[in-house]
């Protein structure tokens, strides 16, 4: 299976803070000869409340404006995942898209696996 699937990479950063500004997390470039790559995980956790407002972009091939940008609590059918009404619901019974994306925990924490396919420019 790997084989079919090609090289693979990660990156986890632990304890950083959800902030105003802007902070790379990873950045990777594809290897010479490589012409496309998907991005196919994504994973993050924090307090309540906080992680439900973070941004996510993506800048594809080195570009200044993301390609993608998202708020994983609007991407998984949360919404506004910070106001009274949503806090009465049961939050690990909550809407999720599939295996593919939601939210699997009480306090704080997105997954996606939609896979992102991109080519090289």
């Amino acid at each position: 299976m790997a084989s079919m699937i090609g090289k693979t990479f990660g990156n986890g950063v632990a304890g950083f803070p959800i902030c105003a500004t802007p902070i790379t997390l990873v950045n990777h470039s594809l290897s010479s000869g490589a012409t496309h790559g998907v991005l196919h995980h994504f994973w993050s956790t924090g307090a309540a409340i906080t992680v439900d407002r973070l941004w996510v972009e993506y800048h594809i091939d080195g570009e200044a404006t993301p390609s993608i940008s998202f708020q994983p609590s609007h991407m998984c059918g949360l919404a506004a995942s910070f106001l009274p009404i949503y806090m009465a619901y049961n939050h690990t019974d909550l809407y999720h898209a599939g295996a593919m994306c939601g939210r699997n925990s009480a306090v704080g924490g997105y997954f996606n696996t939609f896979p992102i396919p991109f080519g090289k420019s």
